[in-house]
């Protein structure tokens, strides 16, 4: 679980809309951009690492927060 294939939810904080990336998207350090209003996220590398290693530890579950999850097309 948690593989670089895995999906990451992730939550625009411009639109509010939901949409998944994949973990090695987010591992690469490049700032990720919404999938729908395209606002760059306020997520750096460093910040998603932490993150992805306290899911890894059960510390923390990325979707607890998400409600509707729909496919980027």
């Amino acid at each position: 679980m948690f593989e670089n294939r895995d999906p990451w939810p992730l939550r625009c904080p411009q639109c509010g809309e939901e949409f998944v990336v994949e973990i090695g998207k987010l591992k690469s350090g490049k700032v990720p951009r919404c999938a729908w209003c395209q606002a760059l996220l306020p997520i750096t590398g460093e910040m998603f690492m932490a993150a992805l290693t306290n899911a890894r530890a059960g510390e923390f579950d990325p979707w607890a927060s998400m409600t509707r999850i729909r496919p980027v097309v």
